[in-house]
């Protein structure tokens, strides 16, 4: 069955006003002229006639149309497309038919409740739309289906990128089925994009693999994410260059963690990527900057003073960007705290790269606060970075292996460090031998 959205008063824009005395005197000449005879020429101002909404007098004013019915059209709410929200029915082809109109100028809107789907949903590609919930915990979309391995909702396709003008906020995307692969939201080519307060979790039952994939993007925000998953199989956020996308995700607020793969996941030929106010915590990295979906170098990374990276597994940050050629730069400004099994910062391969680490908290890692695997990449240690504590033998599955525990350490010997800071209070001691200090302090 095909479900035909009711139009309501709600989905027109229409003014209330008293009409002019010659108003009227028109309006009653064009009622007694009445419809144009067929085949006269005039199927013009008929068109515009059926094109037209025309509202009735109320309580002696007349509402005078503003709005054309294309314009009406512009605003879908999925209860109109048959769907329940109950939590109890399945509602997987009226939203699919929901999503299906999107257009330029387009708005979603769903109502509060869980709306159950049980195949994959796909946002097909438009400019300048908007989808919207009642809010991150009052609409819940839950996948119910037998898949476990394919993303929930999709966002534009391979073949276009460039999708600018997109407002995604205040949903939640949870699954009943536990998942061993694919992301919740997976958005193709976004630029100039808005992902808001977008929920992807159930009441912590950490069921999802992936959580937010931007496949390409450009000039996006995403605003108060928050994810979590207990299957150690996907990103909380995964990010690369696409579709002409190689540029600016902004990351402001929310909490992702834990149990992903990696908090934050720069894959590959990205750039301008940043975070603030967002903890990243209990992930097997916090951080991760390699090559892994895209085989081209990235390029900048900046973590803001109030972007943490709190207790992961291994190591709270891993840089392996193997094809990196001397171009990137990594500012680290925040906390990296409590990796249980490895070190605060791992170094591993930058070939020719600037990493500065600024933050106030290298601190309690399990290994060192920094190990520098690549001799080639430039270390900027700033007097504003706290690292201390590390080497910490206390924390839960922590073995400090042979020659770790420092506050700097490198497995080769090293002169491409600038150390600005005063390591203090750690295991091994503040620097290894392998990190020999070059440059001066500002």
């Amino acid at each position: 069955m095909q479900f035909v959205p009711e139009l309501t008063a709600s989905d027109f824009a229409v003014r209330a006003r008293p009409l002019s005395p010659s108003e009227r005197r028109a309006s009653s000449r064009e009622k007694k002229k009445g419809p144009p005879e067929s085949g006269r020429g005039k199927s013009p101002e008929l068109g515009m006639m059926k094109k037209t909404i025309l509202a009735a007098s109320v309580a002696g004013s007349f509402l005078v149309p503003v709005c054309t019915w294309a314009e009406a059209q512009r605003t879908f709410n999925l209860m109109n497309f048959g769907a329940a929200c109950d939590g109890s029915h399945d509602d997987t082809v009226a939203i699919q038919a929901w999503l299906n109109k999107l257009k330029p100028s387009v708005q979603l809107v769903a109502p509060a409740g869980v709306c159950l789907f049980s195949t994959p949903l796909t946002a097909l590609f438009a400019n300048d739309y908007d989808i919207s919930g009642a809010g991150p915990y009052t609409t819940t979309f839950r996948y119910v289906g037998p898949s476990t391995a394919t993303d929930l909702l999709t966002i534009g396709d391979t073949g276009h990128g460039l999708e600018a003008g997109v407002s995604i906020h205040d949903f939640r995307i949870t699954s009943v089925t536990k998942m061993t692969g694919g992301y919740a939201l997976h958005a193709h080519g976004l630029f100039h994009a808005l992902v808001s307060n977008v929920v992807l979790d159930e009441s912590g039952n950490g069921s999802l693999c992936g959580g937010y994939w931007f496949d390409g993007a450009s000039g996006v925000d995403l605003v108060n994410p928050n994810a979590h998953s207990n299957q150690s199989c996907g990103d909380g956020v995964l990010v690369n260059a696409a579709l002409g996308g190689v540029a600016e995700l902004r990351i402001a607020g929310g909490d992702i963690g834990g149990g992903f793969k990696s908090g934050l996941h720069m894959a590959g030929g990205f750039g301008g990527l940043r975070c603030d106010g967002t903890n990243f915590h209990r992930n097997t990295y916090n951080l991760l900057v390699d090559n892994a979906v895209v085989q081209t170098p990235n390029r900048e990374f900046h973590q803001g003073s109030t972007c943490a990276f709190d207790s992961a597994f291994v190591s709270g940050v891993l840089v392996n960007d193997a094809q990196s050629n001397g171009g990137g730069t990594i500012d680290l400004a925040g906390w990296e705290a409590s990796a249980q099994t490895g070190a605060g910062i791992d170094i591993r391969s930058f070939r020719g790269g600037d990493i500065a680490i600024r933050g106030s908290k290298v601190f309690n890692n399990c290994q060192d606060g920094v190990y520098i695997e690549d001799p080639t990449v430039r270390v900027f240690l700033a007097n504003t970075a706290g690292i201390n504590g590390n080497g910490n033998s206390g924390l839960a599955g922590c073995h400090v292996a042979s020659g770790r525990g420092w506050g700097v350490n490198a497995a080769s010997p090293t002169s491409h460090v600038v150390n600005c800071s005063v390591p203090w209070n750690n295991a091994a001691g503040a620097l290894s031998p392998n990190v020999i200090t070059s440059g001066q302090c500002m």
